[in-house]
């Protein structure tokens, strides 16, 4: 389980890619947090897990202010993206 904290009840859009997996959540008007933000490209973490190989989230400013998150799934798998209150949960089985 991955979650994504924010400052009220997320909106969001999900998305599949291939080549590799990935689960990509959309989360449009928010900004990454100051601890996050500092990165140049995208922040990048490597749970290394046997679901998920890798999370990268970026924030992205063309049409307003965006955060993308990508999971990369480590295997063919199946997810599920839900709200917990302020959280987005995204869960790989």
């Amino acid at each position: 389980r991955i979650h994504v904290k924010g400052a009220m009840t997320p909106m969001f859009t999900v998305y599949k890619l291939d080549r590799p997996t990935r689960v990509v959540i959309d989360v449009p008007r928010s900004r990454l947090s100051e601890a996050l933000a500092g990165h140049e490209a995208a922040t990048e973490l490597v749970p290394n897990t046997w679901a998920v190989s890798r999370i990268t989230a970026q924030q992205l400013d063309d049409d307003g202010p965006l955060v993308r998150v990508s999971v990369t799934l480590a295997r063919p798998g199946r997810y599920e993206v839900t709200t917990e209150g302020n959280e987005i949960v995204v869960a790989v089985t």
